[in-house]
């Protein structure tokens, strides 16, 4: 017969050995502890394999204004299907690549994160979750970024993806990028530039040129098209968003974009 303090302290090693892989486990994968700790109680963020993914109960603290989405396909896609979302990216051979993918309108809160390795260049994403809480292509962004040197600062560039479930990516149409707000804004500037290997801009594409849109509502997205023959050239751009904010005060912010390859599209 084993003695119950024995069996204790058995069930204890088994325990304590079964959280520290689990804990292993999600360190290793890009989870936002903020949202394990708010996950839902039905489909909640959590580890699933080789990502986190869920819903969360309500939404963190965040910036005034923030990239939400850039890419160069989204197919619009079928919740009924079996059939993953594919992500697809082109990226410097050595660099690993961090995905997310997440709501874009306020009320709803999912979000998805995972890394490919280097030399990856796509991702099949299980639409389990998407199915299950009906969010369809409008009410999400999906991001790609890798890290570079630039200027001898370590700094996060953010590449094109292209998100299909059965079709082929279209490679011609041009770059969709979205922003989040979480307060009304007047106007929205965007400035466009490419950069060499220091970081000086060689060529500007836009200088603070007004979406004029008239009507920034908070929790709403701020989309925006970037057309390929701006982007034509490989290399390193800089994207500048500065808003004028509501009742008062201004907001400026720099995205590194990385065009990795050259794309032979009608002008």
């Amino acid at each position: 017969m084993v003695p119950r303090r024995a069996s204790l302290i058995g069930v204890w090693l088994v325990v304590a050995a079964s959280r520290a892989l689990a804990q292993g486990t999600t360190a290793q994968l890009p989870c936002d502890s903020n949202l394990l700790q708010l996950a839902a109680p039905v489909n909640g963020y959590k580890p699933r394999g080789d990502r986190c993914e869920g819903v969360y109960a309500r939404q963190v603290a965040g910036t005034t204004l923030f990239l939400s989405s850039f890419t160069e396909t989204f197919e619009k896609y079928d919740l009924t299907a079996d059939d993953p979302l594919v992500i697809r990216w082109a990226a410097p051979a050595d660099s690993g690549i961090q995905l997310r993918a997440e709501t874009i309108k306020a009320g709803r809160y999912y979000r998805m994160d995972t890394r490919a390795a280097p030399r990856d260049s796509v991702y099949r994403w299980p639409n389990r979750i998407l199915s299950s809480e009906r969010l369809g292509r409008s009410d999400l962004g999906v991001l790609g970024w890798t890290r570079i040197t630039l200027g001898g600062r370590r700094r996060v560039a953010y590449v094109p993806l292209a998100v299909t479930q059965k079709s082929s990516p279209t490679a011609c149409g041009p770059l969709q990028v979205a922003f989040s707000t979480e307060t009304r804004l007047i106007e929205v500037l965007v400035s466009l530039a490419r950069l060499d290997s220091t970081g000086a801009e060689t060529r500007v594409i836009k200088k603070d040129e007004p979406l004029n849109r008239g009507f920034y509502p908070a929790g709403s997205p701020i989309l925006i098209s970037l057309r390929r023959v701006d982007l034509a050239a490989p290399g390193l751009y800089s994207l500048k968003v500065s808003a004028s904010l509501s009742p008062r005060g201004n907001y400026s912010r720099e995205y590194l974009l990385l065009i990795p390859t050259a794309t032979a599209c009608p002008k």
